[in-house]
């Protein structure tokens, strides 16, 4: 969990992680040899963020190990300011199987769009025999100074169930 704001990401077209949170307690790593089919994880992120334009998009990417599980993108229709929160749940399925629904909320400043709800909901193979270290990575489609994203708060939570 975090404690403090993480750092702005800022004006790049480079994949970014978003959870650069300034201090928090435990990790984003689910141990080597911990899970069972039914194990679940749950991943909340509150953020801010700012777009220069209708043009600007953001492309979210949800990873295990620095490997795509799942992705999503948000454009506004006009400049803005928002704020909002991805949630992420995940469960194995099987052994080497994850299933994650990935979404996200946004409240926006202005009369364009003010509330938007985008999810992506995708299965994809893992090893539950490592460590595996959950992030949520951030690019821009175009290098505007206006456009930044940070995150406030972060929570990872890891169901065991037997």
């Amino acid at each position: 969990m975090s404690t403090a704001p993480g750092t702005a990401v800022a004006n790049t077209l480079a994949v970014t992680s978003l959870l650069t949170f300034a201090s928090s307690v435990g990790s984003m790593t689910v141990p080597a040899n911990t899970t069972i089919a039914g194990s679940g994880f749950r991943l909340k992120v509150s953020f801010t963020a700012q777009f220069n334009g209708a043009t600007d998009i953001i492309f979210y990417t949800l990873t295990v190990n620095g490997l795509t599980i799942n992705s999503m993108s948000y454009s506004p229709a006009a400049a803005a300011t928002f704020s909002g929160k991805f949630n992420v749940s995940a469960n194995i399925q099987t052994g080497n199987v994850i299933r994650t629904f990935f979404s996200e909320q946004v409240g926006q400043a202005g009369a364009s769009t003010p509330h938007n709800f985008i999810c992506s909901n995708n299965t994809a193979a893992w090893d539950p025999t490592i460590g595996n270290v959950f992030d949520i990575k951030v690019q821009w489609n175009n290098a505007s100074a206006n456009n930044t994203i940070t995150a406030l708060l972060g929570r990872f939570e890891y169901l065991m169930y037997h």
